[in-house]
């Protein structure tokens, strides 16, 4: 994006909004390295400050709210059988563990503020593509998984995460997740491909909990084999 496009964009919005990002740039020409440290919170908050790096990229969103710059998708393939409604219960249990995972973000007292919302289920989205010519079902789980990484967040409805899963055939899935940078970052998504793995989950996510460590090894190779699969370079591959 050039300069004259983010002035343009700049002018397009609100008052109160401009009025933010200019606390943002006077905040950035001054160094943070030896500010003081940021404080536990020691009871439950539902409403808590955005980060320096949040509110840029909170900033950034305002700008251009459809684009999917900052989106982290991540796709998995699972081969197996596999019960949806146990998968469902164990995305719920990572969101009720994950407060970051419930949150959602918005304007208050003219400062844009994250706000935990109390936990929910997860409503996993399913794709079947195995009513298709088999020949036909790679290039078109190419196609859905793009979009599907490309739809855009609302970050004051939320959610800032979703799930699908795309059928294929007879025990053959492709699970597919997409976060919004301002919940997550490349370590974060590490620790719950990897580190979920590791907790004490309730007994119905055994299974799941399995595949997660089966896939852990693949964690650090994620994001160069995304690229190559959303460039068409290379076909949906479980190794």
């Amino acid at each position: 994006m050039t300069d004259e496009e983010i002035e343009v964009r700049r002018e397009r919005l609100s008052a109160q909004k401009r009025a933010f990002l200019e606390k943002i740039k006077q905040k950035n020409s001054v160094e943070q390295e030896a500010g003081p440290r940021i404080p536990a919170r020691t009871q439950p908050a539902s409403s808590v400050v955005l980060s320096f790096a949040q509110q840029r990229l909170w900033f950034m969103h305002q700008l251009d709210p459809q684009a999917a710059n900052y989106h982290l998708p991540v796709s998995v393939r699972l081969r197996g059988p596999l019960q949806i409604d146990i998968l469902e219960r164990c995305l719920t249990e990572i969101t009720q563990r994950h407060e970051i995972l419930r949150t959602t973000f918005s304007l208050e007292e003219d400062q844009p503020r994250q706000h935990i919302h109390p936990g929910g289920s997860v409503e996993l989205r399913q794709i079947d593509l195995s009513v298709l010519p088999e020949e036909r079902r790679e290039n078109e789980a190419r196609i859905r998984i793009r979009e599907f990484f490309q739809q855009p967040f609302d970050l004051e409805r939320g959610p800032l995460w979703r799930t699908c899963v795309l059928f294929l055939g007879r025990e053959d899935y492709i699970l597919a997740t997409c976060l919004n940078h301002m919940i997550a970052d490349g370590w974060s998504i590490e620790v719950l491909l990897t580190g979920e793995s590791n907790c004490r989950m309730p007994r119905h996510c055994s299974h799941y909990r399995q595949i997660i460590r089966d896939h852990s090894s693949r964690a650090r190779r994620a994001q160069v084999a995304r690229r190559s699969f959303l460039s068409g370079s290379s076909r949906i591959s479980g190794g």
